[in-house]
């Protein structure tokens, strides 16, 4: 069965204007679709293969009937495909959803469509109208000092970085010459994802991670997972473990 909702990007004059704007005002049901498969583990508790929703029920806590009814609706967006008359498996676009794989899509899925960016989009009207920020509207605060608070959500929106900025890191160290450079400071920069492509690349640099100390130890652990899928030089890293001033607008 086709996505009306791609098919309206692909063939637009072929659908009326006032079902492409209904069209568009629902893809908050899509995303939400995403974050709570995302919350609720469903790409991992079908990686070993097909399995019912009966049979993940009381793993992921939910009532078996409403869950077989979820994953017919992902299963309509290519996110998972029937086995069978009562189970389902992962399509390639699924898998991209389990934990701990390239691309961090979990991880942004969960950042860009959960509560903390939904309750500032509410507040987009506030914005327009104002010029202020619906972070500030809805959570009294801007955004890092927020994260500053809540570390788990940090955690999150670093991963989430990664996942966002996936294709920059890389073109950013074949695109400039870093040969000249014995230490390259990146401040503010979240797992350190950016200065690793830098300093593989570049590996006479020497790399040094500026961020706020709880940035700072996820970016340890996520380098450390890297390691075990590319030789990214260790021995070349020094981490700054430091609490950014204020007034500094980095991290």
């Amino acid at each position: 069965m086709s996505d009306p909702h791609f098919s309206a990007a692909t063939q637009p004059a072929a659908i009326p204007a006032h079902v492409q704007l209904m069209q568009m005002a629902t893809g908050c049901w899509i995303s939400q679709l995403l974050s709570t498969a995302a919350n609720l583990l469903i790409a991992d508790h079908l990686a070993g293969g097909p399995k019912s929703a009966t049979e993940i029920a009381e793993a992921v806590r939910c009532n078996s009937r409403a869950l077989h009814r979820f994953m017919r609706a992902l299963a309509n967006f290519g996110i998972l495909t029937r086995a069978g008359e009562q189970k389902f498996a992962l399509t390639p676009l699924g898998e991209a959803l389990k934990r701990d794989v390239p691309g961090a899509a979990r991880s942004t899925v969960l950042m860009t469509a959960g509560p903390m960016v939904w309750k500032c989009f509410e507040q987009l009207q506030y914005a327009v109208e104002t010029g202020k920020t619906g972070m500030e509207k809805a959570f009294g605060m801007p955004l890092f000092d927020y994260l500053a608070q809540h570390p788990q959500l940090a955690t999150q929106f670093s991963e989430a970085m990664v996942g966002i900025h996936s294709a920059e890191p890389a073109a950013v160290a074949a695109s400039y010459d870093f040969s000249s450079l014995e230490v390259i400071v990146d401040v503010g920069g979240a797992t350190g994802n950016m200065l690793a492509h830098i300093v593989t690349r570049y590996p006479q640099c020497r790399g040094a991670l500026f961020d706020r100390p709880h940035i700072v130890a996820d970016a340890l652990a996520f380098l450390r997972a890297e390691r075990n899928r590319k030789p990214y030089p260790h021995r070349k890293w020094r981490f700054l473990y430091d609490r950014i001033k204020r007034h500094c607008s980095a991290g």
